[in-house]
């Protein structure tokens, strides 16, 4: 098996496969959503430290337009990433 990662042990790689392949799905999905909310937590401060006088409004619609595509936070959201940024 070719590694996936260049700086992890090939053993220790092995162990996080098995593990990960052990998982139900629904345990996998839980990882997932877990480490997504702990990235929006993340660009949250960064928002946040970039623009220290946004409204919890405006702060979740610059994190909304991180994941968002901006033709789409413009049609739903009104939010025009052009105009005021991420």
């Amino acid at each position: 098996m070719k590694p996936l990662f260049e700086d992890t042990d090939p053993h220790i790689e092995e162990m996080l496969v098995a593990r990960i392949r052990a998982m139900t799905p629904q345990a996998r999905f839980a990882r997932i959503r877990g480490l997504n909310e702990t990235l929006d937590r993340f660009v949250q401060a960064e928002v946040e430290r970039r623009h220290p006088n946004a409204t919890a409004a405006e702060v979740r619609l610059r994190v909304l337009s991180r994941r968002i595509p901006a033709s789409l936070m413009q049609r739903v959201y009104g939010w025009s990433v052009e105009d005021n940024g991420y």
